[in-house]
């Protein structure tokens, strides 16, 4: 075999392990077994916090697939990039809640939603996303939460993909806040426009994007409930999965299957008062049913706002989604 030349401008840190095959029948039963988890489990659930909760995830997780594992931010700073699931860099929920009880601290976990530097690293050669991540965390933990991320590279088996893929919404919908990182690329990757749905769907109709250049500033501006005040706030569209790009062709008819999941169980898992919320105090549109085009959600920016060829960008796919 050739070595693709893309590989030699790569920051890699993958072992040299071959790829699990897994059967469609090996599949299709944790997929219906997270169905089973999202149609009773979740929704009883819903309005108990993570404090409360999380163990009960955890151990419903582990009983049907690969658990769900975190990494801290102190392992990104300390490594000064973000590791490969096969370094075994990551953190169980006991152990990530464990250290927030430690630091007398909220445990919470945050999703992070992401373009891929390329198909074969995360991050680019300078680790921008990384920093850009130890400096939202280090807002949290100033703010009183121990946040720790859910990263697709670091998180999911990276040579055993199609398992944790199957996991993805009860992964997703255990997270407490999606954080999106901001670059030119993202808007448009199918995959990103999933993560946004699926936990807009499960959590709350809440995204929130983080720029490239965002730093910690402890004597920014605060909103009155002491969370950072965003550089802008606004209602959007949610953008249709199947109108973005995928790298693998091949990949669209599990995002059409997510879709569809979303679709059927939209609000299911918000606490109660979420939707009241959400269009009295959020001024939200077409959030009771998910319609493509209708329904809105509330978008934050946290950074400098976004470049000409960003925004526009932007408007471009939600005038499509319109």
């Amino acid at each position: 075999a050739v070595r693709p030349h893309e590989l030699d401008s790569e920051e890699l840190t993958a072992a040299l392990r071959p790829m699990a095959t897994r059967t469609q029948e090996e599949l299709g039963r944790i997929r219906d077994k997270v169905l089973d988890l999202l149609d009773h489990a979740w929704p009883i659930l819903k309005n108990s916090s993570l404090l409360g909760t999380w163990r009960q995830r955890d151990q419903f997780m582990r009983n049907i697939g690969p658990p769900m594992m975190l990494l801290h931010w102190e392992t990104i700073r300390d490594l000064g990039r973000i590791p490969h699931s096969e370094e075994g860099r990551t953190i169980s929920m006991s152990e990530a809640a464990a250290i927030a009880a430690r630091a007398d601290k909220r445990f919470f976990i945050e999703m992070v939603s992401h373009r891929w530097f390329s198909r074969y690293a995360p991050d680019d050669l300078n680790n921008s996303k990384a920093r850009v991540l130890i400096e939202w965390a280090k807002h949290r933990w100033a703010s009183g939460l121990a946040t720790f991320f859910w990263i697709d590279f670091s998180c999911i088996d990276q040579n055993d993909i199609a398992p944790g893929v199957c996991m993805l919404p009860l992964y997703v919908s255990s997270c407490n806040n999606i954080v999106c990182y901001d670059t030119p690329e993202y808007e448009r990757r199918a995959w990103c426009r999933v993560e946004r749905l699926i936990f807009s769907a499960f959590v709350a109709p809440n995204n929130e994007f983080v720029s490239p250049d965002f730093r910690f500033d402890p004597a920014a501006e605060r909103l009155p409930n002491g969370e950072l005040k965003p550089q802008m706030e606004d209602q959007s569209f949610l953008p249709d999965p199947e109108d973005g790009d995928l790298s693998y062709p091949a990949d669209s008819l599990l995002v059409r299957e997510l879709k569809a999941l979303c679709a059927t169980h939209w609000g299911k898992c918000w606490k109660d008062g979420l939707m009241s919320r959400a269009m009295d105090i959020n001024k939200l549109r077409g959030v009771r049913n998910l319609h493509f085009g209708i329904t809105q959600v509330r978008l934050r920016r946290f950074g400098k706002p976004p470049s000409a060829q960003v925004a526009a960008a932007y408007r471009v796919a939600t005038a499509a989604a319109a």
